[in-house]
């Protein structure tokens, strides 16, 4: 019996050498970015031009951190965390990251690593809803540091979310974009998360160091659809003035601008108020009883009684017909209405009629 007392006692002691030591999950602060959507953008009626995304921040704090041998703190703890975002990586090149942060860029391939001659659309991303406050990051070495900073508190063995609106918007720099899809990439080397949490009672007050803590990433795209637009300004009536009855081969002009996206192919067709297609129009008498005459006149793309006719007949987004067409620059282009009245021997009075100019694209 001597004998077998001591393997027994040397198997014991194994067993308790061989006990696994408790496990305890650090604190950690993690973040989610879906994307900045624009969705379309008409870029010269102003739609689309602000959009919205949401940050989210999740911190746990579901373990105890062992502060001294046999001692676990496991009290609430306060997080610092700071969000940074950079410039993206729209545009390629070592310095890009800093020249294009102040716009930010989108272009036309969604990998990024476009040139800065390529299409390109600008836009920022702002920490306020106004758009004054441009979003940046902690990096000592980038001009713009407005990034977010704040303090979560969470008890012991619970998680807190909390969320950040990211506003973005598209500048007015942009209306001689090419119309399409636009991007900016922005990678995990984009963004950063820092948060220290602290272990005894002094609260961090910084994410760059003194406390423990971590650092994690919320990669996400900006991305825009602009779509081709049109719009007609400055349009003024044509005056042929007071004549006197007799008068023939009266002639006037006006001259209104048409304003298309970059590159977009446009026709303009012109039609008077009888729907005559080949703008053959009648202006009437302005009173309401009595006279009934009716002055023709034509509306025309060129000078003079024999310039071309300018009317709405096979004038569509593909075919000019007895329009005219252009291609927009994104800027305002002028067009000449001439009119033609062959003769002002009709009773004294006023009159007038309704021309519709219609932009097809």
């Amino acid at each position: 019996m001597t004998f077998l007392k001591h393997p027994l006692q040397s198997a014991l002691a194994a067993a308790v050498l061989c006990t696994a030591p408790q496990a305890f999950a650090l604190p950690v602060c993690t973040a989610n970015m879906p994307g900045i959507n624009f969705g379309q953008v008409d870029m010269l009626n102003g739609t689309g031009l602000i959009t919205q995304g949401t940050l989210s921040v999740t911190c746990t704090n579901d373990g105890g951190i062992r502060t001294a041998p046999g001692a676990i703190n496991n009290n609430a703890r306060t997080f610092f965390i700071c969000l940074s975002i950079d410039a993206g990586r729209a545009i390629s090149g070592q310095n890009a990251n800093d020249f294009y942060f102040e716009p930010r860029k989108m272009c036309t391939r969604e990998s990024g690593g476009c040139s800065p001659t390529d299409n390109l659309i600008d836009f920022n991303l702002y920490t306020d809803a106004s758009g004054q406050s441009i979003w940046g990051t902690t990096n000592p070495d980038r001009s713009h540091k407005n990034f977010i900073s704040t303090t979560m508190t969470v008890p012991y063995g619970q998680s807190i979310t909390r969320t950040f609106p990211v506003n973005g918007k598209i500048l007015s720099a942009a209306s001689g974009a090419v119309p399409g899809k636009y991007w900016n990439p922005f990678t995990s080397t984009s963004t950063s998360l820092q948060y220290r949490y602290n272990i005894g009672t002094a609260v961090p007050n910084r994410c760059d160091g003194g406390y423990e803590g971590g650092v994690s990433q919320f990669p996400f795209k900006a991305e825009a659809d602009i779509i081709k637009s049109c719009t007609i300004s400055n349009l003024r009536d044509i005056d042929f003035g007071t004549q006197r009855a007799g008068a023939a081969n009266l002639a006037q002009r006006t001259q209104f601008s048409v304003t298309c996206t970059k590159n977009t192919p446009y026709n303009i067709g012109l039609r008077p108020s009888n729907g005559n297609r080949d703008g053959a129009g009648k202006m009437a008498s302005t009173r309401t009883w009595n006279n009934y005459d009716l002055i023709p006149y034509q509306l025309r793309s060129e000078h003079g009684d024999n310039g071309k006719v300018w009317g709405d007949n096979g004038v569509s987004a593909s075919s000019t017909g007895n329009g005219i067409g252009g291609i927009g620059t994104g800027q305002p282009v002028k067009h000449t209405v001439y009119a033609t009245v062959p003769s002002a021997d009709f009773t004294p009075d006023t009159y007038t009629d309704r021309v519709t100019v219609s932009v097809y694209y």
